[in-house]
C-alpha cells in the first residue's frame, strides 16, 4: 500500500489557503463589532459596504489579472444573490441580538460544511472531526440558550443569525464548486460582488 505524498506546490497552496482563511476569520470576527459600534441601520451598513467595497474589489481584481465575462456573470448569479441577501440578514441579526450570539451562530459554517462535505465535495471526514463538531455545537448551545433574551440577546435576532448561516453555507458551497471548476479566484470574487451589489442595494 502506497501513501500519497504532497508535492511542494500542493503544500504551498494549502499553506496559502490556511493563511487566507485565518485572515478572513479574523476580519469576520471583528466585523460585527464594528457594525454594532456604528449605531446605524443594517440597510445603511450594507449600502455603504457595497458602494465603497465593490469598486475596490473590481480594481484589485483587474490589477491581479481578473476579468469579467458573460459566462462568469451567468454562473455567479446565484452565489451573488445569496451573498447580497446574506449581508442584509447577517447585519440585521448583529443589530437584533447580542454580538456574541450572532457571531457564534454564523461561525457554525464549518460545522455545516463538514457535515455535508462527504456528499457534496466528496471529501474524507475523520472521526475526530465529528467529535470537534459535536463539541462546537454543545458550546454554541450553552452560549445562545444561556443568554436567553437577557441583555442584548433576542430570539428573533438569533433566528435571523441561523437563517444567515444557512444562506452563507449555500453561498460558500456554490462558490467553492465554481472555483473548483476552474474559475479564476479574483474574477469570481469581483463578479459575485457586483451581482450582490445589484441585488442588495435596491432592496436596502
Amino acid at each position: 500500500m502506497t501513501t500519497a505524498v504532497a508535492t511542494p506546490r500542493q503544500r504551498t497552496t494549502a499553506e496559502s489557503g490556511l493563511i487566507a482563511g485565518s485572515i478572513a476569520v479574523f476580519f469576520w470576527g471583528i466585523g460585527p463589532l464594528l457594525v454594532r459600534a456604528m449605531g446605524v441601520s443594517a440597510p445603511t451598513v450594507v449600502v455603504f459596504r457595497f458602494l465603497l467595497g465593490t469598486p475596490a474589489i473590481v480594481a484589485v481584481s483587474y490589477l491581479l489579472g481578473g476579468r469579467f465575462s458573460n459566462q462568469l456573470f451567468k454562473r455567479a448569479l446565484l452565489p451573488g444573490a445569496l451573498f447580497g441577501v446574506s449581508l442584509i440578514v447577517g447585519f440585521t441579526a448583529v443589530l437584533e441580538t447580542s454580538v456574541a450570539n450572532a457571531t457564534l451562530i454564523n461561525n457554525m459554517l464549518p460545522v455545516l460544511v463538514l457535515l455535508i462535505a462527504r456528499f457534496v465535495m466528496h471529501e474524507h471526514v475523520r472521526g475526530r472531526q465529528y467529535v470537534a463538531v459535536a463539541a462546537a455545537v454543545v458550546g454554541l448551545a450553552i452560549v445562545v440558550f444561556g443568554a436567553g433574551s437577557s441583555g442584548d440577546a433576542s430570539l428573533w435576532g438569533d433566528f435571523l443569525a441561523v437563517v444567515n448561516l444557512l444562506i452563507w453555507t449555500w453561498y460558500f458551497l456554490r462558490t467553492k464548486r465554481l472555483r473548483d471548476s476552474g474559475a479564476d479566484s479574483w474574477s469570481l470574487i469581483a463578479t459575485i460582488t457586483v451581482v450582490a451589489a445589484a441585488v442588495a442595494v435596491p432592496i436596502c
